[in-house]
C-alpha cells in the first residue's frame, strides 16, 4: 500500500468568518512560538546562527516561521547584500527525525555533506521534547560530524520528565536549549500527524534522511499554511522587536 494514501486528514481549516489564521493548529502554537522567539532574541540579534535544521515533519512549520523571523532581522542588520550573500546568510535543512533508526546512516552522510556549510552554528528546531530520546539520537549524529548547534523547541513535556534517562540529561547539558513552554503532552498544541499543513510526511523505518512530499507546492491547503506561517512570524517579530 502506498503510505501516502493512509492519511486523509488535512487539519481543521477555519471559515472565512473566523479569526485571521486559516488553521486552528497553527494558531494554537502562537503562544509558545512567541515565547521561544523572545528567548532567542539575543542570539538572533548577535547573528549566532548561519543554519537552521528542522526536525521533519512536525517541526517544519515552527522551523519555517523561525526562518522568516531570523532572515528578516539579518536583512535589516545587513542591507545591500547580493542575492548569493542573502542566500548563504541563513541556510535551512530538514531531516526526518523521530525514533526511526533505519535512516541513521543516511542521516549521518547528509550531516557530513552539510558540515562545511555550517561555519558558525546551527539551530536545531523541533516541535516538542518528551523523553528526549529522539532529539538525542539526531543530536548525537550532528555531534559526530562536528556540527555545533543549539536546540529550539515549542515546549518541554512536564509529564515525561521522570522518564528522561541519564544519557539524555547529559546530552541536554552539552547544548543550549530554548523552549517555549512546559506542557503536558496530552494537551499540548500539536502539528504532528497533520501532514497537509506542513506539506510533507515521514513513515516508519524509512531509509531516506528526509521526509517525503505530501502535497505539490500549489495545493490550496499548503498555501493557507504558508499564509499562517507568515502571519505567525510577522506577529512574533512585532512583539519581540516592537516593529
Amino acid at each position: 500500500m502506498n503510505f501516502l494514501e493512509k492519511i486523509p486528514y488535512f487539519g481543521k481549516e477555519k471559515s472565512s468568518a473566523e479569526a485571521e489564521y486559516k488553521h486552528n493548529e497553527i494558531e494554537a502554537i502562537r503562544k509558545p512560538f512567541l515565547i521561544l522567539v523572545e528567548k532567542l532574541k539575543e542570539d538572533i540579534n548577535l547573528g549566532t546562527y548561519d543554519a537552521i535544521i528542522g526536525d521533519d515533519a512536525s517541526g517544519r512549520i515552527p522551523t519555517l516561521a523561525l526562518w522568516n523571523v531570523m532572515k528578516e532581522r539579518m536583512r535589516q542588520a545587513h542591507p545591500g547584500l547580493s542575492p548569493e550573500e542573502d542566500r548563504d546568510m541563513l541556510k535551512t535543512y530538514f531531516v526526518a527525525g523521530g525514533r526511526n533508526v533505519a535512516n541513521e546512516e543516511n542521516q549521518a552522510d547528509f550531516f557530513e555533506k552539510i558540515q562545511p556549510e555550517v561555519r558558525k552554528k546551527a539551530l536545531f528546531v523541533t516541535e516538542y521534547i518528551a523523553t528526549g530520546e529522539s532529539i538525542k539520537r539526531v543530536g548525537e549524529l550532528l555531534e559526530s560530524k562536528n556540527i555545533s548547534f543549539d536546540i529550539a523547541t515549542l515546549g518541554f513535556a512536564i509529564d515525561e520528565h521522570q522518564q528522561r534517562t541519564e544519557p539524555v540529561k547529559s546530552f541536554f547539558l552539552r547544548h543550549k536549549i530554548f523552549s517555549g513552554e512546559y506542557v503536558s503532552m496530552t494537551s499540548a498544541p500539536k502539528i504532528y500527524g497533520e501532514h497537509g499543513l506542513a506539506g510533507v510526511q515521514k513513515y516508519p523505518n524509512q531509509k531516506s534522511p528526509h521526509a517525503y512530499k505530501f502535497f505539490d507546492r500549489n495545493n490550496p491547503v499548503l498555501e493557507k499554511s504558508r499564509q499562517d506561517i507568515k502571519k505567525l512570524s510577522t506577529e512574533a517579530s512585532g512583539k519581540v522587536w516592537g516593529k
